[in-house]
């Protein structure tokens, strides 16, 4: 690993790991305002913060897959986390007088996140049922 790869700063590591790594901040930043007026809501946003950010590391750690079939198993792993982060977000929606408008930025994200990890694994599954010549 480089110095680039400890700290994400741009773009550079494609959209997908970008996207999820500005999901994980904003899910940070809104349990974090959501922790100081709902102490009861705890256990729930620490379960949010969790898989959210838990997508990010799992594309992260696909970068460094052992094998294309391992590469596509970490990516599933990440959209299985984006499917609980949903989960959680439904639940917290369940009061909406109790969300930011920032819920609606944290869900277009999440949305460009699926959509990239679904595009991806759908090709690189495509690809690999496809017979070398």
């Amino acid at each position: 690993m480089n110095s680039k790869d400890i700290i994400m700063k741009s773009r550079e590591d494609g959209p997908l790991a970008y996207e999820s790594i500005m999901l994980g901040r904003l899910v940070r930043k809104l349990c974090h305002a959501l922790a100081k007026g709902y102490p009861l809501d705890r256990p729930l946003l620490s379960q949010l913060l969790r898989c959210s950010t838990s997508v990010g590391a799992n594309i992260r750690e696909a970068k460094y897959a052992e094998s294309r079939k391992d590469f596509i198993h970490k990516l599933k792993v990440a959209e299985k986390e984006l499917a609980e982060t949903y989960y959680w977000i439904g639940l917290l929606e369940s009061e909406p007088s109790v969300l930011p408008p920032e819920i609606q930025e944290i869900e277009v994200c999440a949305q460009h996140v699926l959509k990239m990890l679904s595009r991806t694994i759908a090709k690189l599954r495509e690809n690999s049922a496809t017979p070398s010549n």
